[in-house]
């Protein structure tokens, strides 16, 4: 399982999973952060987590790549006490 977190057009955070060339975006995701703490809660591997989650079809990988819209793993926020 590929994940990654991106930047759409209009600079909104999105996550995605890689599926060959097109990226499926978990809807209502914003970051991985999120989806693992979502999972933790549920008592849920981040598999399990991910594969009960909305997906639409996004863009292709290499078009986010190109644009450098690819985002870090994991990005500090400032509410990482939760």
């Amino acid at each position: 399982m590929r994940l990654i977190q991106f930047e759409n057009e209009q600079g909104r955070r999105h996550v995605g999973l890689v599926t060959g060339e097109r990226i499926e975006v978990l809807t209502g995701v914003t970051s991985t952060r999120e989806l693992a703490l979502a999972a933790i809660r549920e008592q849920r591997s981040l598999t399990e987590h991910v594969q009960s989650q909305i997906r639409e079809a996004g863009p292709l990988f290499r078009d986010l790549l190109e644009a450098g819209r690819v985002l870090p793993c994991l990005l500090y926020t400032s509410d990482a006490a939760d």
